[in-house]
């Protein structure tokens, strides 16, 4: 099913048509014009001439949809119509002269509909979603997949740089203002209060331009979504006028935030402030919004998994790609039979979007019903597990009977990666891992190690983490593996230590050689470290 959006706002009137297949969203085409509703806003009356322009735009939105027989449409108006005292009438007049149906949206549905969108492909069930705007920045604080609260604050990007910035980019006097000014408003926000950790997942156009730009200062692909928090001070300090831009700096701007060369920075200080006071360790950019938060709500009425007469396997099946099957058989290790593992072919990111679903919903029934004939079943358990929205205690007995299920390392490392470990919890986590370090099983090991070096090795445990992985017995190739993975990514964090880590301890011939290999691969390791492992 094909189904058009149309979104009028202050700035812009949007379209976005969406495929609709076995109730997922696909984008496939999105038209806007730049009108300025909010600017034929007079006396708080929107004029004729505002109406007359929203009317003129929407009837080439529909003659283009007749053109292509979609006859699914919604509209809805948020604060471009919704504050002025004309709402209904302009509205009615709009249907009236279009025959599309118009809805307007309340800053409470707007808000519900922006957390329904970011949250639908999360993997954490607990933080703030943040939109910052022009003039303002929206909150919203959730917990166990709920919204408990919502709130505006008066800081925004454009308004930040419009009182402080004299030229298009800040200097490090105007940013210290504008922190200053920030702090003054968030201190006092009670949103904050208690608050020793928590997630953030960004949407809007400044998230979505501090993550263009991430990628491109760091070289990670297109399709990454994270900023790492500790990254941002650098970024912003990298982009102050004090600082001589080189021609790539300039070209990395001008290609990633064309449209937002004088607010990217403001917008990020915002960010990082909000960052810090709640100990986030990254932002998460999800590219969603109230356009898809309204057709899950009122289109698809929930998530696949809600239906529950729903076949898990006959579900797994239909996003089958036997070509990616044959590829996953090959990197199976060879130490198992792997001509009798069957697998049906179904890529990562649909698993785990598959699992996202059916933890919001009756996932204990999954994990009882579970049969693991395929490979399949058993990734999306591990999946569920580490999406689950439970207590340490249950979920650890949850992994305790997952672990023997596993013999290959696509399963124990995708398992690992899908853990969202709270600060607060690191320690129980970490006795718990412990318990596996001397397991005489490769896997069961694999994931003890793994564990520690997705989430060990920042400073206040990656001393601890390195003795841990050094300790293990060199069991299996698997095993091996993880070690030197281990090492190379500490060697990576502290090229020092981690240089004189390898020039004092004694590793296993195999297990040095792919530490120094990986190290030597790396693109965040300087030539003059690996240099220095010649010598070794």
């Amino acid at each position: 099913m094909l189904y058009a959006v149309i979104d009028i706002g202050s700035t812009t009137i949007r379209m976005a048509i969406y495929e609709i297949l076995d109730n997922k969203l696909n984008l496939i085409h999105k038209r806007k014009y730049t009108v300025g509703l909010a600017s034929y806003v007079k006396d708080n009356v929107m004029e004729q001439a505002g109406i007359d322009k929203a009317c003129e735009i929407l009837n080439s939105f529909k003659s283009f949809l007749t053109s292509f027989n979609i006859e699914n449409v919604s509209a809805f108006t948020t604060a471009a119509l919704r504050n002025a005292q004309n709402s209904k009438e302009a509205v009615a007049e709009i249907i009236a002269r279009t025959g599309i149906d118009l809805h307007i949206i309340s800053g409470d549905e707007e808000a519900t509909y922006d957390f329904i969108a970011a949250t639908h492909e999360l993997d954490y069930h607990d933080g703030f979603i943040i939109d910052i705007g022009g003039a303002s920045t929206e909150l919203i604080r959730f917990a166990d997949n709920k919204i408990i609260q919502k709130t505006s604050l008066p800081i925004g990007s454009l308004a930040l740089h419009t009182k402080y910035a004299t030229d298009f980019l800040p200097s490090e006097e105007e940013i210290a203002q504008m922190i200053k000014e920030v702090h003054a408003i968030i201190d006092t926000a009670p949103e904050f209060k208690d608050i020793s950790h928590a997630e953030i997942c960004g949407i809007g156009g400044t998230c979505k331009g501090a993550r263009a730009l991430y990628n491109e200062m760091y070289a990670q692909d297109d399709i990454n979504e994270t900023i790492p928090a500790d990254k941002i001070p650098e970024m912003i300090s990298h982009f102050t006028r004090g600082h001589k831009l080189t021609d790539k700096d300039i070209t990395t701007l001008l290609k990633t935030v064309p449209d937002r060369l004088h607010t990217i920075i403001p917008g990020m200080v915002i960010a990082n402030e909000i960052a810090k006071l709640i100990h986030a360790t990254a932002i998460t950019y999800k590219d969603a919004g109230m356009r898809e938060g309204f057709l899950y709500t009122h289109v698809i009425e929930g998530y696949f998994f809600m239906q529950k007469n729903n076949d898990i396997l006959q579900i797994l099946f239909s996003y089958q790609d036997k070509n990616y099957a044959q590829f996953v058989q090959k990197l199976l290790p060879k130490n198992i039979d792997r001509e009798n593992i069957k697998i049906i072919g179904i890529r990562l990111s649909q698993l785990r979007k598959i699992a996202k679903d059916l933890v919001k919903n009756d996932w204990q029934e999954f994990l009882n019903q579970n049969t693991n004939e395929y490979f399949e079943q058993i990734m999306l358990e591990g999946f569920v597990i580490a999406y689950a929205p439970i207590d340490i205690n249950a979920k650890q007995k949850l992994i305790q009977n997952f672990l023997p299920k596993i013999n290959n390392w696509s399963i124990c490392d995708s398992f690992c990666a899908s853990f969202q470990l709270k600060t607060k919890d690191k320690d129980l986590y970490l006795s718990f891992i412990k318990n596996y370090l001397n397991s005489p099983n490769e896997y069961e090991l694999r994931f003890a190690i793994v564990m520690l070096l997705d989430y060990y090795l920042t400073e206040d445990f990656a001393d601890n983490t390195l003795q841990l992985v050094y300790n293990t017995e060199d069991i299996s190739y698997s095993v091996n593996m993880a070690k030197a993975w281990a090492f190379s990514k500490y060697f990576t964090y502290y090229p020092d230590k981690g240089l004189n880590f390898l020039q004092t301890q004694t590793l296993s011939k195999n297990v040095f050689k792919m530490t120094c290999q990986k190290i030597r691969d790396s693109r965040r390791v300087s030539s003059r470290y690996k240099e220095a492992l010649k010598n070794l």
